[in-house]
């Protein structure tokens, strides 16, 4: 499965919001994109009842068959999830991106750099917990943690509890045939680097 890193017009792109481009052709991946995958290792993502996922033009929803968008350099990504509104829980805090709507019980994350799809998957990435095999078997999972609150438990820090969900968006080269495309990995902590003392 190739990495982004031979895409050539993605050699200088930065996940964390580069603006620099090495070829002039923008940079255009198909995508597609499943809802509640990896169920063995979710919590209450059952509660849940809209999925959608935004990218550009083009929108994705759970209960809607699998089909393929396109994401284009520059455009946004916009991924909410949405509880029922007499549900007996609430979104209250999504994390870094995420804007939380407790009236609608909507919680929405938001990229609108020129690498938002990048900087999406990277950033909500699977690690090795995640998953039965020591990798994400079917990149790319995403998850997402979300701090739930039990209605009528306001008070009680017990009421509190936090949402496990996954998805997957699958990323591809556009046109035909297609190839699937992953990003590559950059370890979470950088190895130490040990200098040898001159014996000489």
């Amino acid at each position: 499965m190739p990495n982004l890193r031979r895409i050539k017009s993605d050699e200088n792109a930065s996940p964390d919001g580069g603006k620099n481009v090495a070829s002039p052709d923008i940079p255009i991946f198909d995508i597609n994109a499943e809802f509640r995958v990896n169920r063995e290792h979710e919590y209450m993502a059952n509660r849940i009842i809209e999925w959608r996922l935004n990218a550009g033009g083009h929108s994705f929803r759970n209960g809607e068959a699998l089909h393929t968008g396109q994401w284009r350099f520059g455009e946004p990504i916009m991924f909410t999830l949405r509880w029922a509104k007499d549900a007996k829980e609430y979104p209250i805090f999504g994390g870094y991106h995420a804007v939380t709507d407790e009236r609608e019980r909507a919680v929405s994350y938001k990229f609108d750099n020129q690498w938002s799809l990048l900087r999406f998957l990277r950033l909500h990435e699977g690690h090795i917990g995640d998953f039965d095999l020591p990798s994400d078997p079917k990149p790319h999972t995403l998850k997402f943690l979300i701090v739930t609150q039990k209605e009528g438990a306001e008070s009680e820090e017990e009421g509190k509890f936090t949402t496990r969900a996954y998805i997957r968006v699958m990323m591809m080269t556009p046109g035909k045939p297609k190839t699937m495309l992953t990003m590559p990995y950059f370890p979470e902590i950088a190895p130490e680097l040990k200098i040898e003392k001159d014996i000489f």
